[in-house]
């Protein structure tokens, strides 16, 4: 069986999580602001293109704009060249006019988005309730995919300086044994807030959800690297059904390889030696069967250690649950939108949503 898991609530691959995930599932899906984009070059990688060419990754646009893509691309092409002006302007506007999980109010569209909207010519048969929210999803959307790209960069160039210390430093040593660091009060990316990841997740929700196709080719699971996402669903099953998500199982995976050719020979290598362990994984998955070791666990470590080695790939770990009876999409809806959950959980064997969480336990050491 062909198993696949679309990843939220991130809209660009990344190596973080496709490294990791490549090893068990065979297809990746992220879900676009708007179709035939043409993604955000600083966050691309040779890896990330690789993985894509060999088919574990498929990036799908819900609710495509149609006609109206160039107007969107336009839009965003304002606010990137004129990011100082509209940054916090916007982000101030929508953290104002999207529910909290916490505090919910009734959504409306923010006026700088319906400034931005009408400078654009859209039409006010456009700007109608659900249209304009769906608008300002795929905005804050791609704002995040901006701030991604702009910590990347810096995070990058911060790396290039601790490179040039560490050779300088090298050269020191071999004249005087003192150890100083030129680079130790560097600032650090920016982090990511808590009302950033809620913005985010709600955005993503309210677009993904919108188109019923979106979810007809993928089945029943959903990851994240968010811990937020990942508990908010975890919580909302609980609030819906009276039970804690059953808890399934984990894995430990790679979580680092940024050599292209090694990355797809070892991949290739370990999903045909693991092919047998991780159907009867996914067999308990869909069977929401509870968690217990097995002889089953050392033959996937000492196949994850002979063919990417702790010491030069790292660990990652994603912790799967299952939340029976609930479709992804009512999930979703309740946890992120505040929609109304399902009258009654449906009972039979296997049917829900399987959520995961990947997360990096170590990084590589030499």
């Amino acid at each position: 069986m062909n198993h696949r898991a679309v990843i939220f609530p991130d809209t660009v691959p990344s190596e973080r999580m496709l490294i990791p995930l490549v090893q068990v599932f065979e297809e990746l899906v992220y879900f676009q602001p708007v179709e035939n984009d043409t993604g955000v070059p600083e966050l691309n990688t040779p890896v990330i293109d690789a993985l894509i060419a060999e088919g574990c990754c498929r990036v799908f646009a819900p609710s495509p704009l149609g006609e109206d893509r160039e107007k969107f691309r336009q839009l965003v092409e304002d606010i990137r060249n004129r990011r100082e002006d509209y940054g916090v302007q916007f982000a101030q506007a929508s953290l104002a006019s999207i529910p909290s999980f916490t505090r919910p109010v009734k959504e409306t569209k923010s006026s700088l988005v319906s400034e931005l909207l009408g400078a654009k010519g859209i039409s006010e048969k456009e700007k109608d309730r659900n249209a304009g929210l769906l608008w300002q999803a795929r905005l804050v959307l791609k704002l995040g995919e901006i701030f991604d790209a702009d910590q990347e960069s810096l995070r990058r160039n911060l790396q290039a300086v601790r490179n040039r210390e560490e050779n300088l430093l090298a050269e020191l040593r071999k004249e005087k044994e003192t150890l100083f660091s030129l680079t130790g009060n560097l600032g650090a990316a920016s982090p990511v807030t808590p009302e950033m990841v809620e913005m985010r997740l709600r955005a993503w929700t309210r677009l993904s959800v919108q188109d019923k196709a979106a979810w007809q080719a993928t089945p029943v699971f959903l990851l994240t690297g968010s811990g937020d996402g990942f508990e908010m669903l975890a919580d909302t099953f609980e609030h819906i059904s009276g039970r804690a998500p059953i808890q399934t199982g984990s894995l430990s995976l790679p979580a680092r390889c940024p050599d292209t050719e090694t990355m797809i020979r070892q991949s290739r290598l370990f999903r045909e030696e693991t092919k047998e362990l991780r159907a009867e994984f996914f067999l308990g998955l869909e069977r929401c069967r509870e968690e217990t070791a097995g002889p089953e666990d050392a033959a996937w470590e000492s196949a994850l250690e002979a063919l990417f080695p702790a010491q030069m790939y790292g660990r990652s770990r994603v912790r799967f649950c299952c939340c029976p009876g609930i479709s992804a999409e009512e999930l979703l809806r309740a946890a992120f939108l505040g929609d109304p959950a399902p009258v009654s959980l449906r009972q039979s064997e296997g049917v829900g949503v399987c959520i995961g969480r990947l997360e990096e336990v170590s990084g590589p050491t030499g």
